[in-house]
């Protein structure tokens, strides 16, 4: 595997320790590793001129399709290969390590990585999951951090595949949670009530949702709604449309559910000012990447940073070229910075800690 290069390396070691609670597995590869895991597979892939496929012929092709498709390009190549899984652990495991992240989970649907209709293979899940905590063990110890994984129920997928993703969770070392992706405009929390209750009262499983980010205002507070009361969820990705809402924020703070919040893509989803109500109900909440691959908006611990303050970067780090990118968009588009402090971003990583589930 190749060695991972940072172009503001210096400001990630600079940095003091992060916490990182939702990183999608699909969402932070880039177009070298892809290359890297074409090659070990000696791959075929659709649309490329080459096999294996070269980074360049790989970054046209994901960059050519819409952002859902990119995430099934992304799939059939590192899917449904238990050597792949394995790099793939590997990589990431060392990205948070240079990165300064010391405690990290990172989440991904099994189902859909143990096949590959490239390479028209399918692996047992087990093993995928076992190999993909293999590659990420290895992977940490050369940098001293940690790196366990959540497994993601899909929205769009029937819900006995959500009893089976939480049964595999709660039979394998390295897994510590389930969580719920994927479409909550189209599919709310409603059909998978009884799988988290499940997952909750017989597995004693750690949930999270994914609930608050996509869909109408009156949706999205629904999802936050059930995933707390009728889920007894620990965690919710995101949500974002809880601000505004006072019999929420309450709820959230009573229920002592920690948000995990990504400030990319609250700021990409013009919903950066939620942060700033967050601080104000002093609710508990860490700061995440969420995709941090440059094919869902490349924002990754430096750029959240920035963005999670009022774009003035952190004491003694000047923000990069791409984070100040970010930060003129913003101004751009009209929308504040999250306005947190220094301090309020340490505490956000001691939130993250407190609320992690290993």
């Amino acid at each position: 595997m190749r060695t991972f290069l940072f172009l503001s390396l210096s400001l990630f070691v600079a940095a003091s320790a992060r916490v990182e609670l939702h990183v999608h597995l699909d969402g932070a590869v880039d177009s070298e590793l892809l290359a890297d895991i074409a090659a070990l597979r000696n791959l075929t892939v659709p649309g490329t001129s080459t096999t294996p496929p070269s980074a360049s012929d790989l970054d046209k092709l994901v960059r050519s399709k819409s952002s859902f498709e990119r995430f099934d390009v992304i799939n059939d190549i590192i899917g449904g290969s238990v050597e792949a899984a394995y790099a793939v652990g590997v990589w990431f495991a060392e990205r948070q390590g240079r990165m300064n992240v010391t405690y990290s989970e990172l989440r991904y649907d099994p189902l859909r990585m143990s096949r590959s209709s490239y390479e028209n293979s399918t692996a047992d899940m087990n093993v995928i999951v076992e190999s993909l905590t293999g590659g990420l063990t290895n992977g940490a110890k050369s940098h001293g951090n940690t790196v366990h994984t959540i497994l993601c129920a899909m929205r769009d997928q029937p819900v006995e595949n959500c009893f089976q993703v939480a049964e595999l969770a709660a039979s394998l070392d390295g897994v510590v949670g389930i969580d719920l992706a994927g479409d909550e405009a189209t599919y709310n929390n409603t059909a998978f009530v009884p799988c988290f209750k499940y997952a909750k009262e017989e597995l004693h499983l750690n949930t999270t949702v994914h609930s608050g980010e996509l869909g109408t205002l009156e949706a999205r507070r629904f999802d936050i709604r059930t995933a707390v009361l009728d889920m007894n969820v620990d965690r919710i990705g995101h949500g974002y449309a809880a601000a505004g809402d006072a019999e929420l924020m309450t709820l959230l703070k009573d229920h002592k559910v920690h948000l995990e919040v990504c400030p990319g893509t609250a700021l990409a989803e013009k919903e950066i000012d939620a942060v700033k109500e967050f601080l104000h109900y002093d609710l508990s909440f860490g700061l995440s990447e969420d995709d941090p691959s440059p094919y869902f908006g490349g924002c990754d611990f430096e750029c959240i940073e920035v963005v999670a303050s009022s774009c003035q970067g952190r004491a003694g780090l000047k923000p990069s070229p791409a984070a100040r990118a970010i930060c003129t968009a913003r101004r751009l588009i009209g929308r504040g910075g999250g306005g947190m402090s220094d301090a309020d971003i340490e505490k956000s990583y001691q939130d993250a800690m407190n609320a992690a589930f290993a």
